[in-house]
């Protein structure tokens, strides 16, 4: 039976080894029993060429984006890609679970196996939704079914029950943290790393609700004090970090505790929002701006490299009067960036998108004191819909929050970053929009953007940013609009916004000191089709009032100098 049953398992986990869910069934099955893959774990980073065309964001912001979107590694606790590891291991815990009858010995067992099957869980999960880094060959497409996945959880469950199982009669008592609920072990061995009984518990747990496995089937939920008993633990780790204890007593470094509370915060997020409860403790809100705060510390105790979002998390987790609701659907909305950017998931960008726009539009209903920072929630989906390329989505769905944001009072301060104002993520969105609709041809409704001009257009050009470029993008789109052949055709109105394109750039030249300065000029980013687009225009339509050479910004300075260059 232990032969029979070992090959059995070698055997599936070969066949279940190279999978990915195709056509239009994935995205109906990603949504219902991928959620923790789309929320939670690392995605696969595919280095994709930087975007430098005019309407791309600048490298400012763009670095901001990339912090708020990174997303944790599975870390030193969940190695989920080493599959032949968990199987050597499976089938050797398993014999040696069967034959011992050392009672100590079959408690760590039961651990060990546990854990094993929970990556084992995990590893399918991501070479089913397409998240792991393993290669596959092209013909191969071996489904993995939620059968099998199901039982993998299930027996993580089972091994690890035990340690969680509680007497009848204390079933019905408020829970409570006591030493026994203490139970770690060492990972694999490793004495430089332990898990307790009660994270891992509460990590199957998240998993099985996120998976959609609570059918008629399954066994009771694990009491979500595990939640609570994994926090209690983390608290006693950082006092012994702290203190620096000499006695024999796991004491982790600040790297280890790092991946630690990452982790934690990582399924404790999930869980709230998995259950979305509209109450909550006044002690959770406390516990999460408290974990954000520690993992800032760890963060820089510990040089992680290229930086970590805590910071923004801290200052944010403020910003609703100390109400974290917000903040965990905000979190795991961002992690759209990520996915959107894998370009490897049998699904479009758009319907990706789909994903999280829910996740935003919650983060911005649970914010109940500070309206006003509801804009940057706003700001940030669109800069995440853009990234989509669908002109029909921004069109007609992120054109929508951009109006929303910017009717919310209060104030708009973009200097630091993009998404801090509601104006200048209209501008960018409107920059896209144009300029994809000019490229394509599909100039309907162009000038329906016209009237955004006056009060946002116009104050876009300053010394501190870059944001010029959509202005001369929104003016040159709507110049190419006016003067095509159809009803709306109106060359005042294009010969006006060839001009207001080219002033545009004059005018940061002169803001930046450098009025009339043709060197400079010919460094501005697509700043000779600027500058021929006026000429052209100026020449084709020159009985028009705005065909006169501007002598704004010493504008006339660089029109002559490109004219004397033609003449040579």
């Amino acid at each position: 039976m232990k032969t029979m049953g070992r090959s059995w398992l070698v055997t599936a986990l070969l066949l279940l080894l190279w999978c990915c869910p195709a056509g239009a069934d994935f995205m109906e099955e990603f949504k219902t029993r991928g959620r923790s893959i789309y929320l939670l774990h690392a995605v696969p980073r595919h280095p994709l060429p930087a975007d430098t065309g005019i309407t791309a964001l600048s490298q400012k912001d763009m670095a901001q984006v990339n912090t708020l979107a990174a997303t944790p590694e599975e870390g030193p606790f969940l190695p989920v890609d080493d599959i032949e590891t968990m199987v050597k291991r499976i089938d050797g815990l398993t014999e040696e679970f069967e034959a011992s009858k050392d009672g100590e010995r079959l408690q760590r067992l039961r651990f060990d196996i546990a854990y094993e099957y929970f990556l084992l869980y995990l590893h399918y999960q991501k070479i089913k939704y397409g998240f792991s880094e393993d290669k596959r060959l092209p013909d191969e497409n071996i489904p993995v079914t939620d059968a099998e996945l199901r039982q993998y959880l299930m027996l993580s469950r089972h091994y690890l029950s035990p340690f969680l199982e509680k007497k009848e009669a204390e079933r019905n008592r408020p829970p409570s943290l006591r030493i026994m609920d203490d139970v770690t072990f060492r990972v694999r061995g490793n004495p430089e790393a332990y898990l307790n009984v009660h994270f891992l518990a509460m990590m199957i747990e998240e998993e099985r609700q996120a998976g959609g496995w609570n059918d008629a089937g399954s066994p009771a939920p694990i009491n979500l004090t595990c939640d609570a008993k994994t926090w209690h633990w983390l608290e006693t780790l950082w006092k012994r970090y702290h203190r620096k204890s000499r006695e024999r007593v796991y004491v982790p470094s600040a790297g280890q505790l790092f991946s630690l509370y990452e982790l934690y915060l990582r399924y404790h997020f999930l869980g709230r929002s998995l259950r979305y409860e509209d109450t909550i403790d006044p002690l959770t809100h406390t516990r999460t701006r408290t974990l954000l705060n520690r993992l800032c510390q760890l963060s820089k105790a510990a040089g992680i490299r290229g930086g970590t979002p805590y910071e923004r998390y801290v200052e944010e987790a403020s910003k609703d009067s100390g109400d974290t609701r917000f903040l965990v659907s905000l979190y795991l909305a961002r992690r759209g960036f990520a996915v959107l950017r894998n370009g490897t998931l049998p699904a479009s960008k758009a319907e990706l998108f789909t994903l999280y726009q829910q996740y935003y539009d919650r983060a911005a209903q649970q914010v109940r004191y500070n309206i006003p920072f509801r804009k940057n929630i706003y700001n940030e989906l669109i800069l995440m819909g853009v990234e989509t390329g669908n002109l029909r989505l921004m069109e007609d769905i992120l054109y929508q929050y951009g109006l929303m944001g910017m009717r919310i009072p209060g104030p708009d301060v973009g200097e630091r970053f993009i998404g801090d104002s509601s104006r200048f993520t209209m501008a960018y969105l409107m920059a896209n929009i144009l300029e994809k609709k000019r490229l394509s041809g599909l100039t309907d409704n162009s000038a329906r953007y016209a009237e955004m001009e006056g009060n946002l257009v116009e104050s876009l050009t300053s010394s501190a940013n870059s944001y010029w470029r959509y202005a001369s993008v929104f003016h040159r789109c709507l110049a190419e609009y006016y003067a095509g052949a159809h009803d709306n055709r109106n060359e005042a109105r294009a010969i006006y916004h060839s001009r207001k394109a080219f002033l545009t750039l004059c005018k940061k030249l002169s803001l930046n000191g450098q009025g009339g300065d043709f060197d400079a000029f010919k460094d501005m980013p697509e700043s000779r089709n600027f500058l021929g687009l006026f000429l052209y225009y100026q020449k084709k339509y020159p009985t028009s009032p705005d065909a006169s050479t501007p002598r704004e910004y010493r504008a006339d300075r660089i029109i002559e100098t490109k004219l004397q260059q033609n003449r040579s």
